[in-house]
């Protein structure tokens, strides 16, 4: 007899996190298994170094060190046959307790295993889970399956390879902190965040990487994992996190610099949703921020363990000198703050213990006739956002 239990997994904003199962215990005759390579007698344990394609992450095992022993087992032979394009897997090492046990185990690795792989696109979120009883042992078996067919999917990784490539390159020479804001940038100056009224009807692709670098549109973990393969590749590390922002599914990522860690999160620094086509505005507000600042519009998801960002050192305001100390004369440091900005689409800064902050910002941008730029006094008006501790003030 064999015992299948389908799992529906289905992701709304942060896809690999959000996993919502609906269980039903359906009995069936016997079913002729599929037998790889692997089941066979050999065994497999995964390690960061293994290639699941072209587009191999070399930073790619944070969720599954935290995995536990038995799920690590499952990790790895999902790991495998992905690479292979194999749909059915079976877990001979893995000790099958009961029924729960091996649906909660079996989440939790496929859960970490998106995490770690954001190369890993063409990989459908529908499965099927099994145990298969013999008169020795009990074996569990996953049934996956692709959006695609191997030859589509080896194309779609070839020109995923060129496009970040292109990406890479441009971002050549810099320091480490200026290749995370050229990237950060180019990303969201290429990719459109995919607006919707029904989340239900989000296209599975805006939660990938082949949405966001392939068809340009994606929400934020498409977001997310866009920057972290593109980080990867330019040997900076960073890890996808979960969580809500507003009270909804959210990700965004953990980046480390000088082996310190740091909140960013792009999704949130596209201030201006592109609605009529014009290049938008990327801004800095959630570029390398710490925990508790991170932690004033988000909630990370208590189930992970992340690394703390206690650091502000690469925060992008201090690093780029756009930030206005209590030491510093406010109307002098925010001219001179301008003028650095004058050919970009927005004005950003950020600053502490200031009081009345608009007022003197608006005394400022009167001064410099800031809608004009020029010397001459007029009257103005001023749009401005106040994000966390930064200022973000659109040109008209």
């Amino acid at each position: 007899m064999k015992k299948i239990f389908y799992v529906f997994v289905f992701c709304i904003l942060a896809i690999v996190f959000t996993y919502f199962f609906r269980a039903s215990k359906i009995d069936i005759g016997s079913v002729k298994e599929y037998v790889s390579d692997i089941t066979q007698g050999e065994t497999f344990t995964y390690t960061n170094d293994f290639k699941v394609n072209k587009l191999q992450m070399k930073n790619s095992d944070y969720y599954f060190n935290n995995l536990t022993d038995e799920q690590k087992k499952i990790y790895s032979y999902v790991a495998y046959s992905v690479s292979k394009f194999e749909e059915r897997i079976k877990i001979k090492e893995y000790t099958v307790v009961d029924n729960d046990t091996s649906m909660k185990d079996v989440g939790s690795a496929i859960e970490a295993f998106f995490a770690d792989h954001p190369e890993v696109f063409y990989l459908n979120f529908e499965y099927q889970v099994s145990t298969i009883k013999s008169v020795f042992d009990t074996n569990l078996q996953i049934q996956v399956s692709y959006n695609e067919s191997s030859a589509i999917i080896e194309s779609n990784i070839n020109k995923l390879d060129s496009i970040i490539n292109g990406m890479i390159k441009s971002a050549s020479g810099l320091s480490p902190f200026d290749k995370q804001v050229a990237l950060h940038d180019a990303l969201g100056k290429m990719t459109v965040y995919y607006n919707y009224t029904d989340i239900n009807e989000i296209p599975m692709y805006c939660h990938t990487i082949f949405g966001a670098f392939i068809e340009k549109k994606a929400v934020c973990d498409g977001f997310t994992k866009g920057m972290q393969i593109l980080l990867d590749r330019v040997n900076i590390e960073s890890v996808l996190v979960s969580g809500t922002n507003d009270g909804q599914p959210h990700a965004w990522n953990l980046v480390k610099q000088e082996n310190k860690w740091y909140h960013m999160d792009l999704t949130s620094d596209k201030l201006i949703k592109e609605t009529d086509g014009s290049s938008p505005n990327i801004v800095h507000s959630y570029f390398n921020i710490t925990d508790s600042q991170i932690k004033e519009t988000h909630v990370m998801d208590k189930k992970y363990v992340f690394p703390a960002a206690n650091s502000d050192s690469y925060n992008y305001y201090k690093v780029t000198g756009y930030y206005i100390y209590g030491t510093d004369k406010f109307n002098s440091k925010l001219t001179s703050i301008v003028n650095k900005q004058i050919n970009n689409g927005v004005i950003e800064f950020a600053c502490d213990t200031f009081t009345n902050v608009p007022d003197k910002m608006i005394e400022v941008l009167y001064n410099m006739n800031y809608n004009g730029l020029g010397n001459k006094k007029g009257t103005i008006k001023v749009e401005y956002y106040n994000v966390l501790n930064s200022y973000i003030v659109p040109k008209k």
